[in-house]
């Protein structure tokens, strides 16, 4: 899907999307690079634009979420979510909201013995996972995860699994998927200067209580079952997102 161009409208997106980037280019320059003329206000550039990057995300993120987005769940056929995720990314955003689960069971997975027995040091690695997805989307006080000594994990995938149930039924970090997909839709934003006024995106690995959280996202959404053998292009993919309904 081609990229819109933006218009009149996207003008106040397209300015904070630029502040934002602005902003990072200067906290992320070494000092050393710094002209030494300009060195002994360097520290100070970092702070102001440290101190500004939280307004300048909630700025985009209220006007882009949940307006500007149009969601599909994508079901079905891998090969051909495959195909549609290659032609959303053309002008529009994929986010995977199964990627959060995977990164903290991979190395709860990493540590399982022969006999995969589930122990007091895979909870560690859980929670140590958990607590730093957590923080970074700003949560700051999280109840330790149950520690429970029958698991199943017979595979990575169930112990991702387990994982998403501890953290949807925390009160604390319920939120966490919602927060870490709203994010990476936002970061797709910014990466790929997407401000028209209806962005497409694509939302894989959601199961059906997280595709019903997830819809807070946006303005409309639709779940779409992709068949085997399916062929998705451009003007398909247009098709499903008239299916979209408001939320």
């Amino acid at each position: 899907m081609a990229k819109k161009k933006s218009g009149g409208g996207s003008e106040a997106i397209v300015k904070t999307i630029e502040a934002i980037r602005a902003a990072r280019e200067v906290i992320a320059m070494p000092v050393e690079d710094v002209n030494v003329k300009y060195r002994a206000g360097h520290g100070i550039r970092v702070r102001q634009a440290q101190d500004e990057l939280p307004d300048l995300h909630t700025a985009l993120s209220e006007v882009t979420i949940p307006s500007r987005l149009v969601g599909v769940f994508a079901e079905g056929d891998a090969a051909a979510i495959a195909m549609a995720s290659t032609v959303v990314k053309d002008g529009g955003v994929v986010v995977d909201a199964a990627a959060l689960w995977r990164a903290v069971a991979a190395p709860v997975e990493a540590s399982m013995g022969p006999q995969r027995q589930w122990s007091p040091v895979q909870w560690r690695l859980m929670m140590q996972g958990v607590a730093e997805e957590a923080r970074k989307q700003g949560f700051t006080d999280m109840a330790p995860l149950p520690l429970e000594n029958e698991v199943a994990t017979d595979s990575e995938a169930d112990i991702a699994a387990y994982v998403a149930g501890l953290v949807a039924a925390s009160p604390d970090i319920a939120d966490l998927q919602l927060r870490t997909v709203r994010s990476a839709i936002l970061e797709a934003v910014i990466d790929g200067d997407l401000t028209a006024p209806a962005v497409p995106v694509l939302v894989v690995g959601a199961t059906p209580s997280e595709t019903a959280s997830l819809r807070r996202l946006f303005a409309r959404a639709t779940i779409h079952s992709f068949p085997p053998g399916a062929d998705v292009f451009r003007a398909a993919l247009v098709e499903i997102l008239k299916a979209a309904s408001p939320n």
